[in-house]
């Protein structure tokens, strides 16, 4: 992603995004200062702990639910569902609609990547990740960073 890409915010997903507009959808987002890149490869693990994390170089202010974005990408629903129950959060219908609808953005952007860098391998790859992703087929997994 280029710095065009990072100074503008990522969206929110459109109410009618998974379903019928939701009195929560029509609420206004919240925004904080957010890591914006939390993944597993930013994580710093000793044994089953999380003692760290790193790589600060996307902090922004925006949606909190962004920084799950990701972890969601990379280890599914299941994860994301305990996570949540960790931090005595719920996992809300409202939650599982964003972070579908970034990883989608997310892949959307690697097919333009891989387009506009003449990247046919990693196009292909993220094509038939997003192909899959909107059909349901397969399970949430973001596909490898372009090179």
């Amino acid at each position: 992603m280029d710095g065009r890409c990072r100074a503008v915010p990522r969206p929110s997903p459109p109410s009618r995004f998974g379903g019928g507009a939701k009195a929560e959808d029509q609420a206004a987002p919240r925004t904080i200062s957010t890591h914006a890149d939390i993944s597993l490869d930013h994580l710093l693990v000793a044994g089953t702990d999380v003692t760290g994390l790193i790589d600060f170089g996307d902090t922004t202010i925006g949606d909190p639910d962004y920084d799950l974005c990701y972890l969601w990408s990379e280890t599914g629903p299941g994860f994301i569902r305990r996570l949540q129950e960790l931090r005595g959060v719920p996992f809300s219908d409202r939650l599982e609609r964003k972070l579908r609808f970034w990883e989608l953005a997310d892949v959307t952007e690697d097919v333009l990547h891989g387009i506009e860098h003449g990247l046919a391998e990693f196009r292909d790859h993220s094509l038939a990740l997003l192909r899959d992703l909107l059909s349901e087929r397969t399970p949430s997994r973001r596909p490898q960073t372009a090179p």
